[in-house]
């Protein structure tokens, strides 16, 4: 996977999102840590019977930005279905999520 790798953002394992700092909230702004969107989002794919088979994750060099993509193991057949993750806490971007799948 080459994540954002391509324009500048450096692979990094998931503890190394546990100890990325995240910014203090603001009165308009609060920050989620880029592992929490992991976690939540792990949580929620386990609760509904997806089994996660691979994870990739890179963050721009500052760390305010985050782009992920997990792999599920389909149960209907052999493809495999794929989920993109990004988070930002320099307010460039929203959380988001994408689903679909790769052949």
């Amino acid at each position: 996977m080459t994540l954002i790798v391509h324009a500048g953002a450096e692979h990094i394992d998931y503890d190394g999102l546990r100890q990325l700092d995240t910014p203090d909230p603001t009165s308009t702004h609060v920050p989620v840590p880029h592992h929490a969107v992991v976690d939540m989002a792990k949580f929620a794919l386990g609760f509904y019977g997806h089994d996660l088979v691979e994870e990739h994750h890179a963050v721009t060099p500052d760390g305010l930005r985050y782009f992920g993509v997990l792999t599920l193991k389909s149960s209907y057949g052999t493809y495999t279905d794929m989920v993109g993750l990004r988070n930002s806490h320099d307010k460039r971007f929203p959380i988001g999520i994408a689903f679909g799948s790769q052949v």
